[in-house]
């Protein structure tokens, strides 16, 4: 297994084409057809690879964190895979308790009130602020699932969103 250093490097040398073989479990005639065929890799950057497709136009291959990215050099693939969930944490199930009785409280003296700033400022200065469930932060993010609260986590790898067949020109050229 190569790191996500080694894909970046292979990404840059000028030398890698990606063949998209998998989408959200679609292969084949499902995947769209802009997206189908070997394209050639034709920059990287800190967040994304640049593939330049059939028609001229250029994508961008996001891959957020090094944990969600599996490249396989020996089998020649690529995978991305969406965050994965889990449980939330007895420290994470007491803050949400915590918030729950102080909302009830303040919607009780204040029947009109709003308190998405109340909220947003308590679990931004709390020890878990990805439980305000506003956006990602240090990988995580509350999330609903199954009528349920769960931690959605970038260190957790979910289901396979993209796989593609990586062609990499072998000799002696570098970029």
């Amino acid at each position: 297994m190569k790191t996500l250093a080694d894909l970046k490097r292979d990404a840059v040398s000028g030398n890698m084409s990606l063949e998209l073989i998998e989408r959200y479990g679609q292969t084949g005639e499902e995947i769209k057809s802009t997206m189908r065929g070997i394209r050639p890799v034709i920059g990287c950057n800190s967040v994304s690879i640049s593939i330049l497709n059939h028609d001229g136009n250029i994508s961008e291959l996001r891959y957020g964190c090094a944990k969600l990215v599996e490249y396989d050099g020996e089998a020649e693939t690529l995978t991305l895979y969406a965050a994965g969930h889990r449980e939330l944490t007895n420290e994470e199930q007491t803050l949400l308790a915590e918030w729950k009785t102080i909302e009830q409280q303040y919607l009780k003296d204040n029947p009109f009130g709003e308190t998405y700033w109340k909220h947003k400022h308590f679990f931004a200065t709390s020890a878990c602020p990805w439980l305000s469930g506003y956006e990602t932060v240090r990988g995580k993010c509350l999330d609903f699932v199954g009528g349920r609260n769960m931690i959605r986590d970038n260190s957790i790898k979910g289901e396979a969103v993209l796989k593609y067949k990586v062609h990499l020109k072998r000799g002696d050229t570098c970029a």
